[in-house]
């Protein structure tokens, strides 16, 4: 990726990372799937933790709760580590990957995935609304 796309434009390299989709509402489709999808297997992973656990150990909880965290926050965590390679390390983006990578640390897998969930929901309806 060129400068010019960094800084918004893209006639020299010929990327398409800043042209409209062909089908606008495409996008918010995905949207609303990844985050039913990840809505439904959070909600399950909750539901049936201790069975999950029984019956897998910590490897089966920690994939449970890691599906749903890596399609909500793989996005977030590319978002991140974009800015930060610009030289902007404090945003919004930084502070969810912070904050949820430090509560996968103290060992509270649901919270992370919550966070991560909640606030990529946010995200949406706040593009919806603009």
């Amino acid at each position: 990726m060129s400068d010019a796309c960094a800084l918004g434009g893209c006639p020299s390299c010929g990327c398409k990372e800043n042209e409209p989709e062909a089908d606008p509402g495409a996008a918010h489709k995905r949207e609303v799937a990844l985050l039913t999808v990840c809505g439904v297997v959070f909600a399950l992973a909750l539901v049936f933790e201790s069975t999950i656990e029984a019956a897998f150990g910590l490897p089966g909880v920690a994939a449970a709760y890691g599906l749903p965290y890596i399609l909500c926050g793989w996005s977030i965590f590319g978002e991140a580590f974009e800015l930060i390679r610009k030289g902007s390390v404090l945003n919004e983006f930084t502070l969810m990957c912070g904050a949820t990578l430090a509560a996968i640390a103290l060992q509270h897998l649901s919270e992370a995935v919550g966070v991560m969930l909640f606030y990529r929901t946010g995200e949406f309806f706040q593009d919806l609304a603009t």
